[in-house]
């Protein structure tokens, strides 16, 4: 582990695209700003801890506790299936504008 000091604005460069940029300090914490690929996952390291314990998790579970995760399948005549859909907007986008009457 490189362990290195620095003070308020000033950055730690990763490779060619990511950089470390110290925002605040105070006594017991300090503020990083990251700069890095939008296609990069950036994560706190207790909620990768948590992702990695929850694959192990499902990596260790049996075929039988898989069919307790299978969805309910719609009656056979109703001719009808829902599907749950979800529509995720950009953040500032603004209310969805309503297509033109015909």
């Amino acid at each position: 582990m490189l362990v290195i000091s620095r003070r308020k604005g000033q950055r730690v460069a990763i490779g060619e695209e990511i950089e470390l940029v110290v925002t605040e300090v105070h006594r017991s914490s300090v503020k990083l700003g990251i700069r890095a690929p939008r296609g990069l996952t950036v994560l706190r390291g207790e909620v990768r801890d948590s992702i990695e314990e929850a694959n192990r998790t499902a990596a260790q579970s049996s075929v039988a506790d898989a069919g307790a995760l299978t969805p309910a399948r719609p009656a056979e005549n109703s001719g009808l299936a829902a599907i749950s859909v979800t529509v995720l907007r950009r953040p500032g986008a603004g209310p969805a504008k309503d297509p033109k009457p015909v």
